[in-house]
């Protein structure tokens, strides 16, 4: 009879706890289908007509679907619709130190927000020093020191100041190139042959995909920035170093390296479930169009399963010398990225894609300075093929092409071709040796955010 009315008195309050409702789009009231409910321990989806029911168990339930701002509600509050409003990201990136309210890079960046189209940043939380741009709550990365150069004294005040000009926040996050946490974890990092820690040519030290303690710590500030309360979490360097003869913790196969890809990412996905954060992963745009793994643990299908959207590096820079049969890719801006977009779309839909696209001076060919039309023609790619919108890389957070015109240009349905200027002087970037470019791979000068 005890264990009838304990069973009972368990099975009441999940009764009780039912909560259903109608997801709908806040800008037109059509239904939304497919939206993610998650109460943190368990997810149900919205049907066609947009109605769910959901047992829970917390206090919060966080909605969330594809090309909307995801919603988080009182659980003793009954709504029968709740209104999802729908963006389309347009970010700009936000290095380290640009990450800083007082910086002039960071005030001339919330001008351009107010002044055009852009909507969002993408802020540097854990670069690839391993370096913290606020205080966390993590203690292991405050015993190391991550937090000491900080650039953001006040998180919570940084976030409520950006909120409150309604921008949508992306948490930029280097998972493995980490520096620090190598130095003082070298158990974690990718080794030589001959078992000493090794560095890039960039003289950074990378943490082994396989290292459950250093995939932990990288969770924990993960969650940290979620809990802050970010609009999305963005994995950079998700990914194994793209460089032959090093020693990992299990043998460097195509499997393995997928599988410590995936796993992280599911690990990921269940630490976030309690928070609103939606999750990005930064890939190499030669990825949409290899059927291998690329050598780094990187394919879109395997990516997207445990993520929200994938987020390829499409610069033109960055593409290799007959790509498409063009000799010189940087004047093909449009066809370069509408054409990467259109390769991974054979396993993931429009909507979950967010490219990374070109603000920056080329390094690799002629030097032509990325001015309004160049990054104009990318931006209409995107557009073209179906995109949830983009993100500017400029690896010095500066951005003088981005204005009205620029937009202007977009949103103008001519796409006549404009002649190409370099710059007299010459650049100190070079062209990646012939014998790389086989591997479909080019590294830039000013970053080493590979295509």
């Amino acid at each position: 009879m005890k264990a009838h009315l304990l069973t009972i008195a368990f099975l009441f309050p999940l009764i009780l706890s039912a909560y259903s409702s109608t997801v709908v789009n806040a800008k037109n009231g059509h239904p939304i289908s497919g939206a993610k409910i998650n109460d943190g321990s368990r997810t149900v989806y919205s049907n066609k007509a947009g109605k769910f029911k959901i047992n829970h168990h917390g206090k919060k339930l966080h909605i969330k679907a594809y090309g909307y701002r995801a919603l988080t509600v009182d659980t003793k509050k009954k709504f029968s619709r709740l209104k999802l409003h729908p963006i389309k990201v347009k970010a700009f990136y936000v290095n380290f130190y640009a990450a800083n309210p007082n910086s002039k890079s960071f005030k001339k960046i919330l001008k351009k927000i107010k002044s055009t189209e852009m909507n969002a940043i993408v802020v540097d939380i854990k670069n690839v020093k391993g370096e913290l741009s606020y205080r966390t709550d993590v203690a292991e990365a405050n015993k190391i020191g991550a937090s000491k150069h900080r650039t953001i004294r006040d998180m919570h005040r940084f976030l409520s100041e950006l909120k409150s000009r309604n921008i949508y926040t992306i948490a930029r996050i280097a998972v493995f190139k980490d520096t620090l946490q190598a130095k003082h974890f070298p158990a974690r990092a990718v080794k030589r042959p001959n078992g000493r820690v090794w560095k890039d040519k960039y003289n950074t030290a990378w943490i082994d995909p396989h290292s459950r303690k250093g995939q932990n710590y990288t969770l924990a500030i993960a969650e940290d920035a979620a809990k802050a309360g970010f609009d999305e979490i963005n994995f950079d360097y998700i990914r194994f170093p793209a460089h032959k003869g090093l020693r990992y913790q299990k043998a460097n196969t195509e499997a393995n390296r997928i599988a410590a890809i995936q796993t992280f990412l599911k690990r990921a996905q269940k630490r976030l479930s309690p928070y609103s954060a939606f999750v990005s992963v930064d890939i190499f745009g030669y990825v949409a169009w290899n059927k291998n793994d690329t050598h780094i643990g990187q394919t879109v299908a395997t990516l997207a399963k445990y993520s929200d959207y994938i987020c390829p590096m499409l610069y033109p820079s960055g593409f290799h010398k007959g790509t498409l049969g063009y000799k010189d890719p940087t004047r093909h801006p449009y066809t370069i990225v509408k054409a990467s977009i259109r390769k991974a779309l054979d396993d993931v839909e429009p909507i979950r894609i967010r490219p990374w696209l070109q603000s920056f001076r080329d390094y690799a060919y002629t030097h032509v300075n990325y001015t309004e039309y160049h990054i104009a023609q990318q931006i209409k790619a995107a557009n073209d093929t179906g995109t949830d919108g983009w993100f500017l890389w400029n690896p010095s957070s500066r951005y003088p092409h981005v204005n009205k015109k620029l937009f202007g240009l977009v949103h103008h349905r001519g796409n006549k071709r404009k002649k190409h200027t370099t710059h007299k002087k010459q650049s100190k970037a070079k062209t990646v040796p012939a014998k790389q470019k086989k591997h479909k791979v080019q590294t830039s000068a000013q970053t080493d955010r590979k295509p």
